[in-house]
Formats: C-alpha cells, structure tokens, sequence
C-alpha cells in the first residue's frame, strides 16, 4: 500500500495543509519517501522521533530516513534537555544505549537532580508477591508529598499488569490507573459504574 501511494502519486488522505509524523523512527525507507512526496503537496511537513527508540527494524523501520530527508536548514529542532530523567538514571540508560552500534550522536542532557538507580529481577508472572513486598516497602518511605507515598509501574500492555494487580488486591494494596478511569479492574476503588469498592467499605 506504502508503494502503490508513492508510484501512482495519490495525494494525502482528506487533503491536509500540514501533515504531522510522530515516531517517526518507527518509519521505513518507503514511508519516509511517502512523507517527502506528501510534503510537496502540502504547507508543511513536521517530522518528530528519536533514532536511538527504534524498534521496528523487523518490519523495516530505518532512522537513516530521518537524516537522508533533505531538511531545509534551520529547520531542524533538538530537544537537548530532558525534565524527567535524573543524572544517575541517564548515566545508566546512556551506558546501555552505548551498546548499539550505528547510532547517530545527539546531545542529551539529564535534569539537575541525582535521582536513584535500584536493580531488582522479579518473575512478574510467576512470583508477582515479591513485587508487592517491595511495593509495600516503597510505601512505608518518605515521600516529598508528606503521608502519601507513590509508586508507579510501567507495562509494555495491559495483560502484563494482570498478575501484579492480582497480587496486589490479594494484599490489599490499594492501585488506579489515572489514564484509564473507567477500566474497573486497573480501578477497584473508582465508581466507574454504580458504586465503588470505597463506598461499599465505608
């Protein structure tokens, strides 16, 4: 379909005058030579990724389609500073990242904090209750919102999260997902509909 676009010259979908591509290290050599055939039909072409998050070379995914683009100069933006990742964090992914090969350098800085580095190996699937003891000692710490703790976990999909929330129901710690309210099972004490878990507590 990708090369079908680009030999018989279709134009855009819904004849947009600016055409934004996100992640755009997940883009083949084909597409971004879609992109540049679209930008000519277009006001602008807006281009936003990051080389070193490429991980579709199975399916044909190549950042070098980011540098052959024939961006105008002066048109080409850097974000340098990072405001989530701490100096001790980002030495660590830096010296993974330095693994690879072929990668394009770019300038990237950590925030101005030293942040915490804590490496710990759990079977998610197999012992999700060690998972929640460290959760439960994560929670006893002091945190900069006196009283109230946080602990956040981060799963590619959602099934993922399935045993580690089984463990945490079976030890009664309390969990919610802020970005998928009405999902009760990542939400026991949200009243997606009718009453909540709290409310039948309380």
């Amino acid at each position: 379909l990708i090369h079908k676009a680009f030999e018989r010259g279709i134009s855009p979908p819904g004849d947009p005058s600016t055409i934004p591509c996100d992640e755009a290290q997940d883009c083949s050599l084909s597409e971004f030579r879609l992109l540049r055939y679209w930008a000519s039909k277009v006001n602008k072409l807006i281009v936003v990724g990051d080389s070193w998050q490429n991980l579709y070379n199975w399916r044909g995914a190549d950042p070098r389609g980011f540098f052959d683009s024939e961006i105008p100069e002066g048109h080409t933006k850097v974000l340098e500073q990072s405001y989530r990742v701490p100096r001790r964090v980002h030495a660590q992914a830096m010296q993974m990242i330095g693994r690879c090969e072929g990668l394009e350098p770019v300038v990237y800085h950590p925030r101005p904090e030293d942040g915490e580095v804590d490496h710990a190996c759990y079977s998610m699937r197999h012992h999700p209750q060690e998972v929640t003891r460290h959760i439960a000692e994560l929670l006893q710490e002091p945190d900069s919102a006196p009283g109230r703790p946080k602990v956040m976990g981060l799963f590619t999909c959602a099934y993922m999260a399935y045993p580690l929330l089984a463990a945490l129901r079976a030890d009664g710690i309390p969990f919610w997902n802020p970005c998928s309210k009405e999902r009760s099972n990542f939400n026991p004490l949200h009243p997606s509909k009718g009453t909540s878990t709290l409310q039948r507590i309380l």
